[in-house]
């Protein structure tokens, strides 16, 4: 109540800045909670986790039961989103990021390395041919890739004895969702660039397979980040090292 009176009676830009000092001090309040249980051996209590729509499905999800068993009194609760979000406005706890890190704002521990393979379905390769070189991708067609943070869409970049090329490409679709650009692959759509985690199951299958093997994509690192000017809770403590842990060998070794 005293809240929303003080909220009531500030001028705007005093009740944004207001706003934002009491979402601090309500993290602040809920880590020094934490740092009264940081003596168990067990770390307890709600964890807030952000995390990319593809590693929260593929990589983050089938290796919880192991977090889970390790840390049985943590509750987690996951939001998969392609989209940034704002840690300390959105209450969450952490995020796990691809890519090259922007936000000062933020503490970042590298956890993984992502690698990609260039892949489409048997029947768009039986109708199209199967491109030989980067090169012949010119005269393809690709699913496309929207970045929720530029709304452009992602460069195809591919590298070969110290050689860069970055190729063209006429998208039937473009899509702003991993699952979504996955399934658009799977539908012969076009050529896609998938994250190896993504593609294995697919590539195993038959249903992808995999072209330009001799090509490399330039891999994308993974990080798990943090406010940086906030206490690092034992709850995201362990998470992040164990995080670190499954990104040696779930993801790609760095």
């Amino acid at each position: 109540m005293l809240l929303l009176n003080a909220l009531i009676f500030l001028r705007g830009d005093y009740r944004a800045s207001y706003y934002e000092l009491c979402l601090r001090i309500l993290s602040d309040l809920r880590e020094a909670e934490e740092l009264l249980s940081h003596t168990r051996r067990s770390p307890r209590g709600r964890l807030r986790v952000s995390a990319p729509t593809a590693l929260a499905t593929n990589f983050l999800i089938p290796a919880l039961p192991q977090f889970f068993r390790r840390f049985p009194e943590i509750m987690l609760d996951l939001s998969s989103s392609d989209r940034p979000v704002d840690l300390i406005e959105d209450g969450f706890d952490c995020a796990i990021r691809g890519g090259e890190l922007a936000d000062s704002s933020l503490t970042a521990g590298r956890i993984a390395t992502v690698h990609f393979a260039t892949c489409a379905a048997p029947e768009y390769l039986a109708q199209y041919g199967t491109p030989q070189h980067p090169s012949d991708l010119e005269r393809h067609v690709c699913v496309n890739f929207i970045s929720s943070k530029t709304g452009k869409y992602y460069e195809w970049d591919f590298t070969k004895d110290g050689t860069v090329l970055r190729v063209p490409m006429t998208a039937a679709i473009a899509v702003s969702d991993m699952n979504a650009y996955t399934e658009a692959a799977l539908a012969g759509l076009g050529c896609a660039q998938l994250t190896d985690f993504s593609a294995r199951a697919h590539l195993k299958s038959g249903r992808l397979v995999r072209v330009l093997h001799d090509w490399v994509i330039p891999p994308v690192p993974v990080h798990v980040v943090y406010p940086l000017n906030r206490h690092l809770s034992a709850k995201v403590g362990v998470f992040t090292e164990w995080l670190a842990e499954i990104g040696a060998t779930g993801v790609a070794a760095d």
